[in-house]
């Protein structure tokens, strides 16, 4: 088994590469030397936050366009999607995108020689509301469009990994913090993002509600390392089912907590304390509260 700083340098083209998850493992996988290249449907002759990145612009709706960016490449890293509220305003785009289009890369990526192709999901997909443990085995139950078309992202990647035509890997993502490449990236709404933007902006933290329920969380810096696992080793040594990952930490916290962390890192930081605002519990709360309440 080779040891990760022993691994061959890869060819990497990673969709949304733009974007804030893709955009961050745009940055580390080309300061670790892998040859990567970006596929955004925006025209970017250069960009200023990406040094040594390829930047292609991709149209989804040509099939010679898609194949022109996989050619060449051993890796495909999927990070392009619709996100959730969009979802809901456009259910059939959505489909079409998170569903359809992720077959036409896979094909794609198949014509073209691709080795690996990584899928970006999300824990949605086994509940509106998850609540207990869950793993990669337990049933999916979400019918939201988020969730919905991201499944069919997911089983277009295991049909094609199970008849051994590519090897997929779906990673399940809770929710993910942490700072973007470009500060102007559409990412400030995440609950995270947001209280930390808060603190700095406004020098205090509003929740809007009672911040009693329970979230898990991933940093993104941790992600990456993970996806850059599952670059350097033969995965299949170790894991032996369907190629699908659920990813995120170890423990939940409340949104209350999380937001008093970012509160004391801030007054460690800076010397400034920070005021937390948050909704008085509701009687329905109260009635409903569900402490293991967890996504």
């Amino acid at each position: 088994m080779p040891l990760a700083n022993e691994r061959l340098d890869l060819r990497i083209l990673i969709t949304g590469g733009l974007g804030y998850l893709g955009g961050r493992l745009a940055q580390y996988l080309s300061q670790i030397n892998h040859e990567v290249i970006v596929a955004t449907r925006g025209r970017h002759q250069t960009y200023e936050y990406l040094e040594n990145v390829s930047i292609h612009q991709i149209d989804w709706n040509d099939e010679l366009s898609i194949n022109q960016v996989c050619k060449g490449c051993d890796v495909v890293i999927h990070a392009a999607g619709i996100d959730a509220n969009s979802c809901v305003s456009d259910p059939i785009n959505a489909l079409q995108f998170n569903g359809v289009t992720t077959a036409k890369l896979l094909k794609s990526s198949i014509s073209c020689g691709v080795t690996n192709f990584i899928y970006f999901s999300t824990a949605h997909v086994y509940s509106e509301n998850l609540s207990g443990f869950f793993n990669e085995s337990s049933q999916v139950t979400n019918l939201h469009p988020y969730a919905t078309s991201h499944k069919a992202g997911e089983d277009s990647v295991l049909y094609l990994s199970q008849k051994k035509e590519i090897n997929g890997i779906i990673f399940r993502i809770s929710n993910g913090f942490g700072a973007p490449v470009d500060p102007n990236t559409n990412c400030w709404s995440l609950l995270v993002n947001d209280i930390c933007k808060q603190a700095v902006t406004s020098n205090k933290i509003k929740l809007r509600t009672s911040g009693l329920k329970y979230r898990n969380f991933i940093p993104i810096q941790d992600l990456i390392k993970i996806v850059e696992f599952f670059l350097s080793y033969d995965y299949k040594k170790y894991f032996d089912d369907l190629p699908i990952f659920n990813i995120g930490s170890s423990s939940s916290m409340t949104v209350y907590d999380m937001a008093l962390l970012v509160s004391n890192y801030y007054e460690e930081k800076y010397g400034k304390k920070i005021k937390i605002e948050k909704k008085e519990i509701s009687d329905f709360e109260k009635e409903t509260f569900n402490p293991k309440l967890i996504y």
